[in-house]
């Protein structure tokens, strides 16, 4: 049977975008309950998992009858996701809804096409969250056209070698910037530090710098004064708290 919350989310979504959606969803669901009651018999299941109909279009009753009985309820609550997503623009009670939803998800592949592919960067950006998948992430840190989610991805990235490569390479200096918080070689700050251009970037990068040599060398010598007194400042907070 299908999940009571999974049920009442779908309909609470569909009444927050209209009609033809909560009638749209109270049929997937509908359908459902009556799949359970046809299986009943070994004959009339045998006859349903004759055909083969998954991933199609549901366009009428028949078929999604036969989409109902062969996936799964996360199968099902990814399906819902993607046609309330798709359906229009939706905001407040509705995003949250579709939110929660996405936090329910475990299955990585319906995960990660949530994170890819869903129209909403807000949505995608909740997906990153559940998301463990490295290959994906990457992905959608280097490659999503919405800057937040891929900042966001960027600080589920565990590859340092990935995140030196967007922060020498990439054209978005919001995206450079992301990689900060999360890069452990003082090298490649210090590169920030001394070659990046976004004047905030190089900001940052000293800021997190910790090997005190290091800070005295970008005091000594960067040609951004701002950065050799940001530096000068950073030794004055270290030999503080010490």
């Amino acid at each position: 049977m299908v999940d009571v919350k999974v049920i009442l989310t779908g309909l609470v979504v569909g009444l927050l975008f209209g009609v033809p959606l909560a009638l749209f969803l109270f049929k997937f669901f509908k359908a459902n309950t009556e799949v359970q009651a046809r299986m009943e018999t070994e004959e009339e299941k045998s006859d349903w998992k004759s055909e083969n109909v998954e991933g199609q279009i549901i366009t009428d009753q028949k078929q999604l009858l036969k989409i109902a009985e062969k996936s799964t309820e996360e199968e099902k609550l990814a399906y819902q996701i993607l046609v309330a997503s798709n359906y229009k623009n939706i905001e407040g009670n509705a995003f949250a809804i579709l939110h929660e939803a996405v936090q329910s998800l475990t299955n990585q592949n319906l995960i990660a096409d949530v994170a890819k592919n869903n129209k909403y960067a807000g949505i995608r950006s909740a997906a990153l969250k559940k998301l463990t998948l490295q290959n994906v992430l990457i992905d959608i840190a280097k490659n999503d056209k919405d800057i937040d989610v891929r900042r966001n991805a960027i600080g589920f990235v565990t590859d340092q070698s990935v995140l030196a490569d967007i922060a020498k390479n990439d054209k978005q200096s919001g995206a450079r910037e992301a990689t900060i918080y999360h890069l452990i070689d003082q090298e490649m700050l210090v590169y920030i530090a001394f070659n990046d251009t976004d004047n905030q970037n190089r900001y940052a990068a000293v800021s997190h710098i910790t090997d005190q040599n290091i800070l005295t060398k970008l005091a000594e010598n960067s040609k951004d004064e701002d950065v050799r007194e940001w530096a000068l400042e950073v030794l004055r907070r270290n030999n503080y708290k010490r």
